[in-house]
């Protein structure tokens, strides 16, 4: 773990210098690297968010989109810390050169998060950049309803609760939104269940082909795309292998 305490001195001391005309690391790699830090290094935690909160005042808008992922990630540790940082991104405020349909509906999602500190560290950053919801944004915030961890659904669907309490009229449009999006999830949902059946067929599965009890671990690399093993990096087995419905 030596190198990372490495990694992370070099860039606190790129972050801290008020002149280093040729960066080793870019202000969006920064950014990458400390959120990665906090996600899989809780020794290193405390460093990685200060290194990531000193790089804000030297972030662009074309930087923020890791920070917009994390936002609803399944982390309050991570979600905060976006939010923190988001804060203090001196850009960000000029509004005219904010993509209004890509940032807005997330800085609204994370007034309601769950979490006591971090509700507060969202309402404060709507507040201090004075934004206004449209209900184009509410349809928009139906899209994150599919996000595979609970706790972020919940505070997803309350924001869109909120947002309803502002725009009415949208409701019918979002209601229309939700039932394609139900129908659309149903369908995927099927498809996913008549593989995994035709793969657990005699013949198509190596292990149930030799008289053994199928087992979704042992056959996980067997049901989960390429695409999705890349997923493991921010989601555990046990949430891909439910979301694929191996196990319950």
């Amino acid at each position: 773990m030596k190198s990372v305490n490495n990694m992370l001195n070099l860039l606190e001391k790129q972050v801290n210098s008020s002149n280093s005309p040729d960066p080793t690391y870019p202000s969006s790699e920064i950014a990458k690297i400390s959120l990665n830090i906090i996600k899989y290094g809780e020794r290193y935690r405390k460093m990685a968010e200060r290194v990531l909160l000193s790089n804000a005042a030297k972030m662009t808008i074309n930087d923020i989109e890791p920070l917009l992922e994390s936002i609803l990630h399944q982390s309050p540790t991570l979600r905060l810390v976006c939010v923190k940082t988001l804060r203090n991104i001196p850009e960000l405020a000029t509004q005219t050169k904010v993509n209004k349909d890509e940032v807005l509906p997330k800085l609204w999602i994370a007034q309601y998060d769950t979490e006591e500190e971090n509700a507060e560290a969202g309402k404060d950053l709507w507040s201090f950049y004075n934004q206004q919801l449209n209900q184009s944004h509410c349809i928009t915030l139906v899209k994150h309803l599919n996000h595979f961890d609970d706790n972020v659904r919940l505070i997803v669907a309350q924001s869109l609760a909120a947002a309803l309490g502002l725009h009415p009229a949208a409701t019918q449009k979002i209601l229309t939104n939700l039932f394609n999006t139900f129908v659309a999830q149903q369908t995927l949902f099927i498809q996913k269940q008549e593989r995994i059946k035709n793969t657990y067929t005699q013949g198509n599965n190596p292990i149930a082909s030799q008289g053994s009890k199928v087992n979704p671990e042992a056959n996980f690399k067997v049901l989960v795309t390429e695409e999705e093993r890349k997923q493991l990096k921010d989601d555990s087995k046990e949430s891909v292998c439910f979301r694929k419905g191996i196990i319950a």
